[in-house]
């Protein structure tokens, strides 16, 4: 082979692993924003979604704290940013840290943090904020409660995380086989995220039973499941997008 067929060999190549990539770029894509755009289709309320349900009602939102026996004190955004802020730890931090701990703290729909001794909960409008919500979250403050350990806490992250990296390595593997096993990895993750969600949900609702809250409305803490399924959905459908288009070779060198 002279030089100029090696060159040419070599130009070939590059030109395929770029194509390569470009298809696990789009297969990343596909995978993350196909169930994203699903998932906030259903909770907007189209074609009935469960969004529709969905209500405030102060008086009720103090009656399942209560009967929660969790503890959990609840925190609007702006409250608990307040709070970060003014923490010894938020000023230890670098510029780029303190913006990664407030921005999560914007337009969330509702997080639970465990605590040494109770768990916080952080909600547009705290306690008068979407009362569905506050009890999804005051299921999770049920299960923290419950199953205070590291592990538990540790399993949690894990799961969502699991979900995360299978998508990028069913994306961006050039090799199939390790490819499959992180799709497989990642949707098992996300199943198990899942889980919880469905879990604290079911916690949610019979608290609003307890309460006295009948139809639909009851059946309001499950308002954010779609996203969590759009999650675990992700790394297979990442596979899926990539070997349709071609982009895996046998072997990954």
């Amino acid at each position: 082979m002279n030089r100029f067929e090696k060159l040419s060999a070599f130009l070939e190549g590059a030109k395929g692993e770029e194509s390569k990539r470009g298809r696990g770029v789009t297969a990343y894509a596909g995978a993350t924003a196909i169930p994203t755009a699903g998932a906030f289709a259903y909770m907007k309320g189209i074609g009935g979604g469960i969004r529709k349900p969905s209500f405030t009602d102060a008086g009720v939102a103090e009656r399942i704290l209560a009967d929660s026996g969790t503890g959990a004190k609840v925190l609007t955004n702006a409250q608990f940013r307040n709070k970060v802020r003014n923490s010894f730890e938020y000023s230890l931090q670098p510029e780029f840290m303190q913006n990664m701990l407030l921005r999560k703290f914007r337009k969330n729909l509702g997080v639970t943090m465990p605590g040494a001794d109770n768990a916080t909960i952080v909600i547009p409008r705290g306690m008068r904020g979407h009362t569905g919500v506050l009890a999804h979250e005051l299921g999770h403050a049920q299960q923290l409660k419950k199953y205070k350990t590291p592990g538990m806490i540790g399993y949690r992250q894990a799961t969502g995380a699991a979900a995360g990296i299978g998508t990028m390595v069913a994306a961006f593997s050039k090799d199939e086989d390790r490819a499959k096993k992180g799709a497989i990895a990642g949707t098992l993750g996300g199943i198990g995220l899942v889980g919880q969600e469905v879990g604290a949900s079911a916690r949610g609702a019979r608290l609003l039973g307890k309460a006295g809250v009948k139809g639909m409305r009851r059946w309001s803490p499950y308002i954010g499941i779609p996203t969590y399924a759009a999650l675990a959905l992700a790394p297979a459908l990442a596979y899926l997008i990539k070997r349709s288009l071609g982009g895996y070779s046998k072997t990954d060198k």
